[in-house]
């Protein structure tokens, strides 16, 4: 799936990106990491 996508579904049920890791794999490929939290309306101060 694509990141951008994925990004874009989660915010559409309230859930935002907080942190990515990227790791290259041997065979060339790219395992990407995405942590999400689910927005409560409050903001931080």
């Amino acid at each position: 799936m694509e990141e951008a996508a994925l990004n874009k579904a989660m915010a559409e049920i309230h859930y935002h990106a907080i942190r990515s890791l990227e790791c290259m794999l041997p065979n060339g490929k790219k395992l990407v990491r995405i942590d999400f939290r689910k927005d409560d309306g409050k903001q931080n101060l």
